[in-house]
């Protein structure tokens, strides 16, 4: 008895998950429904997913969803993903979304959260100004220990203040805006911290044993920061430029290149390069141009006086252009306005009220006198007459 053996059942091959079905473009279908994608597709040469199409994948996921499986979701490639990588963090620092605890991304306004930059005030608390506008957001003195001013973070309204703001809770902090600061050391009873002359930074900057270079209490300082601030510990940093004492001469202007950030630094090229300049005019600088350095200070006079007679206008609320084009009317006009009133009162009556009116403002000025002088002459009785010897 011959036994026969079951055909072989022949496999089917089916598509994977997360397969890529492509276009005659080369973009994936999922990406070449991006309502932007013309817009990726002008500015790279290969265009990755828009924000738009990211926030609206993770909306539609309703979860957080890990970086692996969004590049699924997008069809990254594995040459996109380290651009795909950039364009998230970008989009973390804008505060578009936001990552969990388990490191998942999600969008940042499903969860009512705002983003914006700190504001600091002297008195230790300070205020959320928000990036898509609307009423600042007020941070308690609790809140403000997590941040410096200029940083910008992530907050949920938590209520309304006494005074009816609406008051935050810093959730996610996006980006750090000091990394060094300008102050004066401190160090009472061997603990050193830097007072930041920026009065907006209200935190103390705490200097480790070891770190301060030698500087002395008050003098003026340069420190960087090495630990930021969060709500069990205060910033941390260390020295790296003694300016000097605070009373030295100069010390407001390097005091005022540090705190707003201005170049006081230049390359040695560029110092080569102003070394060569004269420190006088040469005649071919004065080409082209009229010389008043004969003048002296009557030059400065003069463009003070036309530097005045262009803010009159101004005060006036007119421009130079219509005060100069119109003022000729309007005093015309004007001068015919007074003249009507003029005939229609009667001359006569109006001079005879302007003489009434100046005869009692002599009165009222002559009893001022007189009033005064009664006073004074009043005050020198009073006075005990004080004898000299001879």
């Amino acid at each position: 008895m011959s036994t026969q053996k079951p055909p072989k059942s022949k496999s089917i091959a089916r598509a994977p998950r997360h397969a890529e079905v492509r276009t005659g473009g080369g973009a994936p279908a999922r990406r070449a429904h991006d309502p932007h994608f013309a817009r990726e597709a002008e500015r790279y040469e290969n265009p990755l997913p828009s924000r738009e199409l990211i926030l609206d994948t993770l909306a539609k996921e309703g979860i957080p969803v890990h970086e692996e499986t969004l590049c699924q979701l997008l069809h990254i490639e594995p040459a996109e993903v380290d651009s795909f990588r950039r364009r998230l963090r970008a989009m973390e620092r804008e505060g578009q979304i936001m990552r969990n605890r388990k490191d998942a991304i999600l969008v940042a306004g499903k969860l009512d959260l705002v983003a914006g930059r700190v504001e600091g005030h002297p008195d230790g608390y300070g205020f959320l100004v928000p990036d898509e506008g609307g009423p600042d957001m007020f941070l308690s003195e609790k809140e403000m220990r997590k941040v410096l001013h200029g940083d910008r973070v992530m907050a949920r309204a938590s209520g309304v203040d006494r005074r009816g703001r609406p008051e935050g809770a810093i959730v996610e902090i996006i980006s750090r805006a000091n990394t060094r600061l300008v102050g004066r050391l401190h160090k009472p009873h061997g603990i050193a911290f830097v007072a930041a002359e920026n009065r907006r930074i209200s935190q103390d900057i705490l200097i480790p044993a070891g770190a301060d270079m030698g500087a002395k209490p008050g003098q003026v300082v340069t420190v960087e920061i090495v630990a930021q601030p969060d709500k069990n510990a205060q910033p941390a940093g260390r020295i790296v430029e003694v300016l000097g004492n605070y009373a030295d001469p100069g010390m407001e202007i390097e005091i005022a290149l540090r705190k707003h950030e201005l170049p006081y630094d230049f390359a040695g090229a560029a110092l080569r390069l102003a070394e060569k300049l004269p420190d006088e005019v040469r005649p071919n600088d004065a080409k082209g141009r009229e010389d008043l350095r004969a003048l002296g200070p009557l030059v400065d006079r003069a463009l003070d006086l036309h530097a005045q007679e262009e803010d009159e206008p101004r005060a006036h609320g007119l421009p130079q252009s219509d005060r100069e084009e119109g003022g000729h009317e309007q005093a015309e006009v004007a001068f015919r306005n007074r003249q009507q009133e003029r005939e229609l009162d009667g001359n006569r009556e109006d001079d005879g009220d302007e003489d009434r009116v100046a005869e009692d403002e002599e009165e009222v000025d002559d009893g001022v006198v007189d009033e005064s002088a009664e006073e004074s002459e009043e005050i020198d009785q009073e006075r005990p007459s004080i004898r000299l010897p001879v």
